[in-house]
């Protein structure tokens, strides 16, 4: 007994065949009688089903990983360059190339997988292909991928960048483990810090803190000039990333000459580093106030020598 879609060659004829059905009576085989090894089975058979195009659920599942590469790592691509975040550039070109190169293995596979109509559900239950283990490999690869360039989004969106227009009253309670505020009042997890006082023009200071924060890994200037409701203070508000997640914190560095030494010449250099989401930066925001505040003092000692004293006479 032969299926529709099976053939036989045409060495071998029906009367030199010997159906022989096995003990269950479930399938039916066609071989002919004595066989040996010079005389292989003189009936093979032949397997002539025509190739079936994949189902919708099939492409929607194929399809869905490198559509996920390929816009997120779009997405990436554009908030790297705006933090920096050269991490979470590399990851979004990789994400949109690899994501390009997968899609178009899935439309070759696709279009060779038969010209007809798409199939139904029943058609993918009767034909199951089983991946290789490098094809497994290779999907979770990107499927890893693809999980992390959408972490390093929501790491993005959910820390938006906040408005400084004067210098913060204290940390927010919320925040309080992740903040260290270095001022005359309420000062927060400072490690024994005091506010500086530098004997240099406040415009001098001001490079130097560009200059650090130019230095610092990933640091970027928001905002740095003098307030417009108070002319004696200058803010700047920097951010820093993280390496791996991009997680962003702030940095606000006030330069006040209101309160200078009793000599009547001089900054007070305040600061408040603080992160965007979380509890706590395991200290990461006290280190930096730290190089902060060595740097400074660093460029105030040096100063302090070569320095015109006919500039001595005013903060500016």
């Amino acid at each position: 007994v032969r299926a529709s879609h099976q053939e036989r060659p045409e060495s071998c004829t029906f009367e030199s065949c010997t159906p022989v059905i096995n003990r269950v009576g479930t399938r039916m085989a066609l071989r002919a009688g004595p066989r040996s090894n010079l005389n292989p089975d003189p009936c093979p058979i032949v397997d002539r089903r025509p190739p079936t195009r994949p189902t919708m659920k099939q492409l929607l599942r194929e399809f869905a990983v490198p559509m996920v590469l390929i816009f997120a790592g779009m997405a990436e691509i554009i908030w790297a360059r705006e933090v920096p975040h050269p991490l979470g550039t590399v990851v979004g070109c990789l994400a949109v190339m690899l994501g390009v190169q997968h899609g178009m293995l899935v439309l070759i596979r696709c279009n060779s997988a038969g010209s007809g109509a798409v199939g139904s559900d029943k058609d993918d239950q009767k034909q199951v292909v089983k991946p290789s283990k490098s094809q497994k490999l290779h999907e979770s690869a990107l499927l890893s991928l693809a999980v992390y360039t959408c972490l390093l989004l929501l790491v993005h969106a959910a820390s938006p960048a906040p408005t400084f227009t004067t210098f913060p009253d204290a940390c927010s309670g919320s925040k309080i483990q992740g903040c260290t505020r270095v001022a005359f009042d309420k000062p927060n997890r400072d490690g024994e810090m005091a506010p500086l006082t530098v004997q240099v023009p406040r415009s001098d200071v001001l490079q130097w803190v560009k200059d650090w924060v130019s230095q610092e890994p990933r640091g970027t200037i928001l905002y740095a000039g003098i307030l417009e409701d108070n002319s004696s203070v200058t803010l700047v508000h920097a951010r820093f990333a993280s390496l791996a997640f991009g997680f962003v914190d702030d940095i606000v560095v006030s330069l006040d000459c209101s309160k200078h030494p009793p000599s009547g010449f001089g900054v007070a250099v305040q600061a408040q580093a603080q992160l965007r989401i979380g509890q706590s930066d395991l200290n990461v925001n006290m280190n930096r106030v730290h190089r902060l505040w060595s740097f400074l003092q660093a460029r105030a000692s040096t100063a302090g020598v070569e320095r015109d004293m006919s500039r001595s006479a005013s903060c500016n």
